[in-house]
């Protein structure tokens, strides 16, 4: 899977757990029937409401872990140090996030002249 599919993944459960928590709350406290838009009842039945009110409490939840994702998100590769013109010429190892140095005297020399 892709790092798209894992994010999406990472925000919709949590939300649709969360949709489901809002419902039973919101719903428990107040009747669908009882519900009125201006002074007037909306006019739909009670099993729309309840659907109306689940999407827009996983909408509003979906977003706010997308968010909050979005915030936390690391910074690209291409943004971090490069490593690749050490990793080239042979003298470290560059895996996922973990540096290893395999050819401590030519690092020093580059550092040092």
């Amino acid at each position: 899977m892709s790092a798209i599919s894992f994010r999406w993944m990472w925000s919709l459960w949590p939300a649709f757990l969360l949709a489901c928590v809002a419902e039973l709350l919101f719903f428990g406290l107040i009747d669908p029937g009882d519900l009125h838009w201006r002074g007037e009842p909306i006019g739909i039945s009670r099993q729309a409401a309840y659907t109306i009110g689940f999407f827009l409490f996983w909408g509003l939840a979906t977003a706010s872990s997308m968010l909050t994702l979005l915030l936390a998100a690391r910074p690209e590769p291409e943004l971090r140090p490069p490593l690749s013109k050490f990793a080239d010429d042979g003298i470290v190892e560059v895996q996922h996030r973990n540096v290893r140095i395999v050819d401590a005297d030519a690092l020093r020399s580059l550092i040092n002249p």
